[in-house]
């Protein structure tokens, strides 16, 4: 079996860079900060979509007791707000596909336990 990882560290890297520069130099930082965001956003749904979802469902990946599923699926789904916001549906249609994915893996996992026992 395989572990499929894919933390959220990255927004967590977004949210510490995003502060530091508010603070060092708001002035600067301000007048370029969405588009900052927009295009951190976009290098993370790059990495995103890079899985292929349909390997993933046909195979002996699962999900790692050490990650945080619920909070997973939160930052997903700020994802693709953020990209419904811009009306980039063909991300937010990526991303949904991976929160149906997780909920799926989780589920079968969930179930593969329990036959176990």
């Amino acid at each position: 079996m395989y572990s499929l990882i894919w933390l959220p560290e990255e927004w967590i890297t977004y949210s510490v860079m995003d502060m530091l520069y508010m603070k060092n130099n708001p002035d600067t930082y301000k007048n370029v900060r969405e588009e900052v965001k927009y295009k951190y956003y976009v290098r993370l749904f790059n990495y995103l979509k890079r899985l292929d979802i349909e390997s993933i469902n046909n195979s002996t990946y699962t999900i790692g007791e050490s990650y945080d599923l619920p909070n997973l699926i939160v930052r997903l789904d700020d994802l693709r707000l953020y990209f419904e916001g811009y009306e980039r549906y063909e991300k937010c249609k990526v991303i949904k596909d991976t929160i149906t994915m997780l909920y799926d893996q989780s589920v079968k996992q969930i179930s593969d336990e329990k036959l176990l026992i």
